[in-house]
């Protein structure tokens, strides 16, 4: 017989963030972690979604209170997006979010 030792993790709340406001409350309300979108490259299509700048701010402010942000970019790409996306996906790595969410493993490229 086999023996599992299972250690006691900390479950994370993961709340969508889709504009400044839903962040702000879910920083309030406890959330441990926020996914959210930039305006372009994502499926998020109900949601106002965050221009660059405004990611740059969320990351800030959520890492600020101790909150993880994944950004989502989980669109799958054309091929004429893909430079459009690179450049995206560097700006995003300059930001600073803990985690990109993708759909679409072609957007992934050496560069």
């Amino acid at each position: 017989m086999t023996t599992t030792t299972r250690t006691k993790e900390k479950v994370e709340l993961l709340a969508p963030a889709g504009n400044f406001e839903k962040l702000e409350t879910a920083i309030h309300y406890g959330a441990d972690a926020v996914y959210l979108a930039g305006r372009e490259f994502s499926l998020r299509n109900f949601s106002e979604n965050f221009t660059v700048d405004e990611i740059r701010s969320a990351v800030k402010l959520a890492h600020g209170h101790g909150v993880k942000v994944y950004a989502a970019c989980n669109i799958y790409a054309r091929n004429e997006e893909q430079d459009l996306i690179a450049d995206y996906l560097k700006t995003l790595g300059e930001i600073g979010p803990e985690a990109v969410i993708i759909a679409d493993p072609g957007i992934f490229r050496e560069g």
